[in-house]
């Protein structure tokens, strides 16, 4: 399904189970619509999301994965003593719309306070992983049809076994925020 801007909805996940995702990713939310992404994971859970060699079946096999593709707000949050350990991306939060006028200005959240052990996969873009990954990414390049503001509140340790710690972008128009020690 292509992304539209005739769907209109919220896509919520409250996790407060272990996951041992043996072929992908741990936690795989999505809007195609317009909508808001909510993900909690909550505190003391595990999620592992790793699989020996390569991505399976062109999936990166994140952690958690909370993907808009229209106007919304995408808020992802690890706990206290959450754990997560992926084959690529630990978070990846990205929004991939070409179009968010400014009175629809969206954002991306990422609250993490627990542990992240990112892997070696690339994401699905072809990016290398990173601990966290945060941001508006419409076409890997600017356009300044994207409206949204990119936060990142972090306390917590990453280990990122290639790429980055935390990669936090906005190829659009809007502000981007990284606070550690949060």
């Amino acid at each position: 399904n292509a992304p539209t801007t005739a769907v209109f909805g919220s896509v919520t996940v409250n996790n407060n189970a272990n996951i041992n995702a043996a072929g992908g990713s741990g936690i795989f939310a999505f809007n195609e619509g317009v909508g808001n992404i909510l993900v909690s994971d909550g505190t003391g859970t595990t999620i592992t999301a790793t699989v020996a060699g390569t991505t399976a079946s062109g999936f990166a096999q994140y952690g958690i994965g909370a993907f808009g593709y229209e106007a919304g707000n995408t808020n992802v949050t690890a706990a206290t003593g959450s754990t997560i350990t992926s084959g690529s991306t630990g978070i990846d939060a990205v929004n991939q719309a070409t179009a968010i006028s400014a009175a629809a200005a969206s954002s991306v959240t990422v609250v993490a306070l627990g542990s992240i052990n990112s892997g070696v996969n690339t994401t699905n873009s072809g990016f290398a992983p990173a601990g966290i990954q945060a941001g508006f990414n419409p076409n890997s390049a600017f356009d300044a049809n994207v409206n949204g503001n990119v936060l990142v509140n972090f306390s917590g340790t990453i280990n990122a076994a290639a790429g980055a710690g935390i990669r936090a972008f906005d190829y659009g128009i809007g502000d981007v925020a990284v606070n550690l020690g949060y």
